[in-house]
């Protein structure tokens, strides 16, 4: 049912997409490369109004970041939970890993295109791609990272801003 704000997307079930993501990928990318996931999940966070592919496609842009990141195996937790974020009630996920961290001149450029490691690793672009993913649903994504790992933090409005996503249309913004 496509109603006339497109940009919206649908409800989603966050927690819903998440558990999918990590039940997919049990078999094809954590368990083969010793990655250990655990989810907390908030209960009380519901639906919101997304784009569930778009969603899909961070969440497993990061997992495989997370993964190349711990050649040895590690541990992944994926949480959600509400938070004000720039003045707006948001839904947010977290995504950590025990990796090695990014490189100080890759963190510097974190959310540029082509931005990549020598060892001809993609993972620069891939955040490239879900930044622009994030933003395009009006979200927003943060990262920490350390030598002891990485935290990716992915905000999303919830629904009440709905009135908002005039300000994601294309065009808008070329004055």
């Amino acid at each position: 049912d496509k109603g006339a704000e497109p940009v919206l997307g649908t409800w989603v079930d966050v927690n819903q997409v998440i558990s999918e993501l990590v039940r997919m990928s049990l078999d094809t990318l954590f368990l083969p490369n010793k990655v250990n996931v655990q989810i907390d999940l908030d209960p009380g966070l519901g639906s919101i109004l997304t784009q569930r592919d778009q969603l899909k496609q961070v969440l497993l842009n990061l997992a495989k970041n997370a993964v190349e990141a711990m050649p040895r195996g590690g541990k992944l937790s994926f949480a959600t939970t509400r938070a004000e974020h720039g003045g707006q009630r948001s839904a947010v996920i977290t995504v950590q890993d025990t990796g090695t961290g990014l490189p100080e001149h890759v963190r510097q450029q974190l959310f540029q295109p082509a931005v990549s490691t020598k060892g001809g690793e993609h993972a620069g672009l891939g955040l490239y791609i879900s930044s622009n993913l994030v933003k395009s649903m009006g979200g927003d994504i943060e990262c920490d990272s350390s030598p002891s790992g990485s935290t990716f933090r992915i905000y999303l409005p919830m629904a009440e801003t709905a009135h908002n996503a005039a300000v994601s249309q294309p065009g808008s913004q070329r004055k």
